[in-house]
């Protein structure tokens, strides 16, 4: 596959997140293809807050709008996790942690979560496309389409993907 794609002269980028066993005798098989492959790991999304219902949003500001200082990002990045991007204060980052982490315990908040996902959210990935590929430009559109699709996904909104899209 590499050298194929090599022979067209595509431009390609090859990342894996996990840490290969290298003591199989796969990995000594496939090794010169392999050490081609970048390491680039992913932040699991264990801190992540999904949101089940327009109700907990409400909830959510509510308590927002009674803690939050000046300089906190906006409800919005805060559970979204796009705060976690930014470049904010260690305080406020742990003060926003703590609100989360209050979020979490509150009842009528507890009754209405699902499992956490850990996989990266969208945002995280273009997070990740933005560290690992910063030779590329990400634009604002793109940026904006991310972020509302994590909206939906988070608020369970259905997201009608448009195949035209280029």
């Amino acid at each position: 596959m590499l050298h194929m794609l090599q022979n067209l002269k595509v431009t390609y980028h090859m990342f894996h997140w996990q840490p290969f066993d290298k003591t199989t005798e796969a990995h000594a098989l496939y090794a010169s293809m392999f050490d081609e492959i970048k390491f680039a790991p992913f932040d699991a999304n264990e801190k992540s807050l999904p949101m089940s219902s327009r109700n907990l949003t409400v909830l959510a500001k509510e308590n927002y709008q009674s803690v939050a200082g000046p300089d906190w990002p906006s409800l919005e990045h805060i559970l979204d996790n796009s705060y976690l991007e930014q470049d904010i204060d260690k305080d406020i980052a742990s003060e926003v942690q703590k609100f989360l982490d209050y979020l979490s315990q509150d009842p009528r908040f507890k009754s209405h979560t699902y499992q956490t996902d850990s996989h990266p959210s969208p945002t995280k990935h273009l997070a990740w496309a933005k560290k690992y590929l910063p030779q590329y430009d990400i634009s604002k559109a793109t940026v904006d389409w991310v972020s509302n699709i994590e909206h939906k996904l988070m608020e369970r909104q259905p997201y009608n993907f448009d195949s035209t899209l280029t």
